[in-house]
Parts: structure tokens; C-alpha cells; sequence
């Protein structure tokens, strides 16, 4: 769409999976990526594709200060690419990231974090940060699965499930010591066994406002707080 929705076309017809990812290039606006069983890349904001033949990711994340850097995520591993997803290495060979399949741990958010350190990314088992010195992964926190992540300068915002289910998690200090905010109001949602509390799936925060993070949950719609989830 161009105009704000009024109107669509499509562009990637048949397409193969379902398009869990979507993200536009800051450097270059007309480049963007889109992640399902495979990755597409456009350079003419979405007229044509390009099929980069990839398969067995499911997380996307773009550097907004690292031109052409993009990660991506498979259910264990973190990639990295420095040329616009034409070629790619993995992270972390010297360990710290791998999760355990035998406690169904799997890999859930990434996020970039720009020149001052490698991506974040979230999992079952805590969230993990990437050190590029020693080419391996250190974990900032435990028990909280961070469903999803995100960056405005050096603060990261953390939504999820695990112990502080229904609280937002925010650092100041990239990731080094971590915050809850108050817990959100849920609407408790019913299943054959009972009330169940919706999970927070995904976390924004606003370019202008620091402070002001959406956070999206499962079945319970989207929550605003505009003082890092002190008030919802």
C-alpha cells in the first residue's frame, strides 16, 4: 500500500509459509526483508523479490545504525549478515546460546543493538546478549521468556512470560540490570480448564518517547504505557 491502506496490490504472489517478519532498511528505505519459510528481499520497496533461498529461520532483525546488517533467528541458532543478507555466519561459536531441547527451550525474540554491542536475543531460558570479542553469548537474565524485544537507544524493553508474567522488563544500561513495572490489568480468558492469563507476545516502543512502549498480548488486545509500565 501507498496510501495508508486505502488500496493494496500484491507484490510476492504465492509465496510459500506463513510471513512471521517484515522490516524496512533505515539506510536504504526502498530495501526490505520478509521472513516465512524462506527470506525475500526487495530493493524497490516491494515492486519485485528477491529469493535468498533460506530456509529454517523464523526471527528477523535489521540494524538501524549498521548499514546492511541484518540478523536472523532459527529455533536455536542467531545468524548474522554484513551485506544485505547475501551471505551470512553464525554467532556464537564459542557457545553460551544453544538451548536445551530436552526442557523445550527454544530461541522466541531478537533485537539489534547498534554499534555498542551484538543483538539480544530472547529465549525460553532467559535472554542472552552477544559478545563479537569472544565470538560467544553471555545470558543477562533467567526464567523470563522474552516473547519480544526492543531497543531505543541504550534501553531495552523485554515482554514475556516466565516469573513476571504481565510485568514489562526495561533496562537503562543495555541489558546489565533489569526493572518491572507494575503488572498489566488483564482480562482473564477462559479455557476448559479454567481462567488463563494472556501472555505479552511483542513490544514497541515510540521513536519520539522513550518512556512510551505498546505492549501486544494474546487474546487481551494491545496495552499502552507511556512511564515504562508504571501505569497501564
Amino acid at each position: 500500500s501507498t496510501d495508508g491502506g486505502g488500496s493494496w496490490e500484491v507484490t510476492l504472489p504465492r509465496a510459500p509459509g506463513r510471513f512471521l517478519e517484515l522490516a524496512f532498511d533505515t539506510h536504504e528505505p526502498n530495501r526490505a526483508y520478509a521472513m516465512s519459510t524462506r527470506l525475500y528481499v526487495t530493493g524497490d520497496a516491494g515492486l519485485t523479490w528477491e529469493d535468498r533461498c533460506l530456509f529454517g529461520f523464523q526471527l528477523l532483525a535489521v540494524d538501524p545504525e549498521i548499514p546492511r546488517r541484518v540478523y536472523a533467528i532459527s529455533l536455536s541458532k542467531a545468524f548474522a549478515s554484513g551485506d544485505g543478507a547475501a551471505t551470512w555466519r553464525e554467532l556464537g561459536e564459542g557457545g553460551g546460546l544453544a538451548p536445551d531441547p530436552r526442557r523445550y527451550e527454544r530461541l522466541t525474540s531478537v533485537v539489534a543493538a547498534g554499534r555498542e554491542a551484538g543483538p539480544f536475543v530472547g529465549a525460553t531460558s532467559g535472554l542472552h546478549a552477544y559478545d563479537p570479542t569472544s565470538d560467544s553469548w553471555r545470558r543477562m537474565t533467567t526464567y523470563v521468556d522474552f516473547q519480544g524485544l526492543a531497543r531505543s537507544g541504550r534501553i531495552l524493553y523485554g515482554a514475556g512470560a516466565g516469573l513476571a508474567e504481565g510485568r514489562l522488563h526495561y533496562s537503562l544500561d543495555l541489558g546489565m540490570t533489569w526493572h518491572l513495572g507494575s503488572r498489566m490489568p488483564y482480562q482473564r480468558l477462559w479455557d476448559p480448564d479454567g481462567p488463563i492469563a494472556p501472555h505479552a507476545t511483542s513490544v514497541v516502543v515510540h521513536p519520539g518517547d522513550d518512556r512510551m512502549a505498546l505492549v501486544g498480548t494474546t487474546g487481551d488486545g494491545v496495552y499502552r504505557t507511556r512511564d515504562r509500565g508504571r501505569t497501564w
